[in-house]
This record gives C-alpha cells, structure tokens and sequence, in this order.
C-alpha cells in the first residue's frame, strides 16, 4: 500500500512510523506520538518474519529445481537406454518366459533380431500374430507364422500353440516365447497375443481362471482392463 505523511517526521522516526502503520494495520500512525511506534524487538519480529519467509521461498524453489532436474535426468536416461541398449524396440515381460514385442516393421526388424539375439541368443521362439509374413532371416530362433481369419486364431489353432509353446519351453529354462500382433501403437494391435497368453497361462495351470490370466496379462503389458470386454 501507498504510505503519505507531512512534515516533522524525517529519516529514522519517519521509517518507524510507517513500520507501525504496516504493523498495526490502523493506517496511519499519529503524528508525533510515541506510544505508537513499533519497538526495536516488533521491527525485529517483522524483520525475522521476512526473512523466514524469503527463506522458504528459496527452499520450496530449490526443491523444485532439484524435481525437475532429477524428472530430466530421468528422461533422458530412459530415452538413451530406449535409443542405443534397446535398439528402439519394445520388448514388454509378461512373466519371464514370455515376451510380447511390436510388430517387426521393416524398419524394425534389424533392430528387433538384433536384440533377440543379444538377449537371447538361440533360445526363443517367434509366434507371429500379424497375419502377414515378413522377412526373417536375422532372426536366430524359429518363427511360426499363423494365418489369421480375425482377430485371434480359431480355437484349435490356439490350442496347437499353447501345446508348442509349452513344448519349446520345457527344452530349457533359457527358453522364451515372444509374440506380437499387428500395429502396436494401440492396445487392438496387442489383442491376439494378450489372448495366446492368456490362454497359455491358464492351460499350463498358471492362473485359476481364464479372465484372471486375461487381466495378469494386460497389466503386464500396461493395459490395465483396455482390451477385456
């Protein structure tokens, strides 16, 4: 607020009458006495007040800071480790013998066979969701290709897979399976091989029901409840 006074109030006395206004909130103090003007130990209080305040303030700011940077670096660790470890594919857990990976694009499928086979040399099998076939060469594990009439294979072609699948893993611990659908960019393109999981898992006697197989598996793969009905 704006502070007006006139006349005999000059230097030291004038900064303590406008401390005592500041203080008491009574808007003005009058002129000359000295009853109210604020003491040594109030401008103190106010002081140390002001202080503790500016105080805090540089605290919850360098905290902030501290976030962010932290929020950063964390970024920027991820994206690198996505970028030169991972070659920019995702390949997502579902338990430690089943992997569900994005579709192999042409653009992708070096990068893809080229982290299979440093993970996994030798030691996985492709079951390919897509419905379409693709080049495979670099890839070290076998690949079967399933010809698909909808969105997921018909029940006895699911039924024949659980059987391989559980075939090729029972031949070594190192053993993994991998799977992938068609367009990964939303949750319809993980659909067929969320259901060969599932299916697997509750076939091989992994999980008490179907649905609860279902739903393990699409939070393994981050989508919640997305895909079940």
């Amino acid at each position: 607020s704006r502070h007006t006074w006139s006349g005999g109030l000059h230097g030291k006395h004038a900064a303590q009458v406008i401390l005592a206004e500041m203080i008491s909130g009574t808007g003005r103090a009058a002129e000359g006495n000295e009853a109210s003007l604020p003491s040594s130990s109030d401008i103190g209080e106010v002081a140390a007040d002001g202080f503790r305040k500016v105080q805090a303030g540089w605290e919850d700011s360098a905290t902030w800071a501290a976030s962010f940077m932290r929020g950063a670096a964390e970024a920027i660790h991820k994206e690198l480790k996505f970028t030169f470890e991972d070659f920019g594919c995702q390949v997502v857990p579902v338990s430690a013998n089943l992997l569900a990976v994005e579709f192999p694009t042409r653009a992708r499928q070096h990068w893809l066979a080229a982290r299979l086979n440093r993970e996994h040399p030798g030691s996985y099998l492709v079951v390919n969701l897509s419905g379409s076939a693709y080049d495979a060469y670099e890839l070290q594990g076998p690949v079967m290709d399933i010809m698909m009439s909808g969105c997921v294979p018909p029940l006895q072609v699911l039924l024949r897979l659980c059987v391989s699948a559980h075939r090729w893993l029972s031949q070594s611990d190192d053993n993994v399976v991998v799977a992938h659908g068609t367009d990964s960019s939303n949750s319809s393109g993980w659909f067929a091989v969320v259901v060969l999981f599932a299916c697997y898992m509750s076939w091989a006697g992994l999980a008490d029901h179907p649905k609860q197989a279902m739903l393990e598996v699409c939070r393994a793969m981050g989508l919640a409840e997305e895909v079940w009905p």
